[in-house]
C-alpha cells in the first residue's frame, strides 16, 4: 500500500517518543523488541531508510506491506493505520494555514448608515499545534481557533461575556496573504441578528500590544494619503454591500418577510 511520507515521518516521531530512542540502527533494535513480528531490519531498512531516500527525491509516498503498518500503529495504540491516519490528519497544519500566523487589522462597517468603520487589533497565534486568533475590541477581547476547510478560514470568536461572532475568510492556497476577505455572522446587543463583510490586513511590522482601536470616517479617508485607506473606502462606502439585518419580527408568519398580495 502507498503510505503518504508524512504519515511516515508521525509514525517513526512517535515510535521514538513510545520507546524514547533515538532515529537510529540501535534505536531501531530497541523499538522492535516490543513490536511482535516487526524486526530492526524491517524499521531500519524497510521504513526509515526508504522514507529518507524518498524525501531527497522528492517523492510523495512509498509502498509498504499495510499487515506491518497496522501492526506497528497498534502498538502505538491505533486500531488500524488507517486510524492512525484519520488522527494524524485531524491534527496536522497545512502551510496555508501556518502562513496567516501574524498581526493584523481587523475592519468591519459599522452597522448604521453612518459610514464609519471599525478597525481593531488581530493576533494570530500557534500553540500546541492548534492555530488561534484574538481581536482586541475597544470593550472586550475576543478568543478563537482557526480551521480551514474547502480553501477558507473558520473561526467562532467568543469574549468573556459570551457575545460571540462567526468568521470566515477566503484563503486558497495563497501562501503569507497580506488580505483576507470574509464574511461575519452575530448578534447586537439588542438580540437582533447581524451580517456583514470583513477585512483582514496584515500589519508588517505592527506589535499587537501597541496597536490601538480606531473609528475611521469613510468619507474623511477617501482623500487619505493611505492608498490602503482610500481602498477601504472604496469597498465598505456602500451600507448595503457591506452590511445585513432582518426584517423587523412581530408575527413570526410570512407577514414579517413582507406585504406583497
Amino acid at each position: 500500500m502507498n503510505i503518504d511520507l508524512k504519515h511516515i515521518e508521525k509514525l517513526l516521531e512517535e515510535l521514538s517518543v513510545k520507546s524514547m530512542e533515538s532515529l537510529d540502527h540501535h534505536g531501531f533494535g530497541v523499538m522492535s523488541e516490543g513490536i511482535e513480528g516487526i524486526t530492526q531490519r524491517y524499521l531500519y531498512e524497510k521504513i526509515f531508510k526508504r522514507w529518507e531516500r524518498a524525501k531527497s527525491d522528492n517523492a510523495t509516498h512509498i509502498n509498504l506491506n499495510i499487515h506491518k503498518i497496522d501492526t506497528i500503529c497498534r502498538h502505538l495504540g491505533y486500531r488500524n493505520y488507517m486510524a492512525f491516519k484519520l488522527e494524524v490528519e485531524a491534527n496536522s497544519l497545512s502551510e496555508e494555514l501556518k502562513s496567516c500566523v501574524g498581526t493584523w487589522r481587523s475592519y468591519v462597517r459599522r452597522s448604521t448608515k453612518k459610514g464609519s468603520l471599525y478597525s481593531s487589533p488581530v493576533k494570530i497565534y500557534l500553540d500546541k499545534n492548534t492555530v488561534h486568533f484574538m481581536l482586541r475590541g475597544p470593550q472586550r477581547e475576543f478568543y478563537g481557533t482557526v480551521k480551514l476547510k474547502s480553501g477558507c478560514l473558520f473561526l467562532l470568536m467568543e469574549s468573556e461575556d459570551g457575545k460571540e461572532f462567526h468568521h470566515v475568510y477566503k484563503l486558497g492556497r495563497m501562501l503569507r496573504a497580506d488580505v483576507l476577505q470574509g464574511i461575519f455572522s452575530g448578534v447586537l446587543t439588542a438580540n437582533e441578528p447581524i451580517g456583514g463583510r470583513t477585512v483582514l490586513i496584515r500589519e508588517k511590522e505592527g506589535d499587537f500590544d501597541r496597536l490601538e482601536n480606531e473609528e475611521l470616517d469613510i468619507e474623511r479617508i477617501k482623500t487619505d494619503d493611505s492608498l490602503i485607506y482610500r481602498r477601504l473606502a472604496q469597498y465598505f462606502e456602500g451600507f448595503n454591500d457591506n452590511n445585513l439585518r432582518i426584517q423587523p419580527v412581530n408575527t413570526f408568519t410570512i407577514d414579517d418577510i413582507g406585504d406583497c398580495d
